[in-house]
């Protein structure tokens, strides 16, 4: 059921302690189950587009980055990782990432 879905991702991004690589996840998730487009998820959302833009950018970073980012005890700043994120090329992702 679409709409019991979509309240479970929502209550899930309206935690505080939710790490930016769950919120870039459930983002997509939302996007790809109801068709979505960034400004339809945003209007949904109640967000902006911007913060819908620059939350998805999470999901260009390599896998290995995204799994470490999880797993750590300090929360990493979520500017930090938009950075990481504008750069192209993965093997230099990781090495900003390090």
């Amino acid at each position: 059921d679409h709409s019991r879905l979509a309240t479970q991702i929502i209550e899930n991004l309206g935690r505080r302690e939710l790490n930016p690589f769950e919120a870039a996840a459930g983002y997509q998730q939302l996007m790809v189950e109801f068709d979505f487009d960034q400004q339809a998820l945003a209007g949904y959302l109640r967000v902006s587009t911007a913060t819908v833009n620059e939350t998805l950018a999470l999901n260009r970073l390599p896998e290995d980055v995204r799994q470490e980012g999880l797993r750590t005890s300090e929360p990493v700043p979520r500017s930090l990782l938009l950075e990481i994120a504008k750069v192209s090329d993965e093997d230099a992702q990781r090495e900003l990432w390090r």
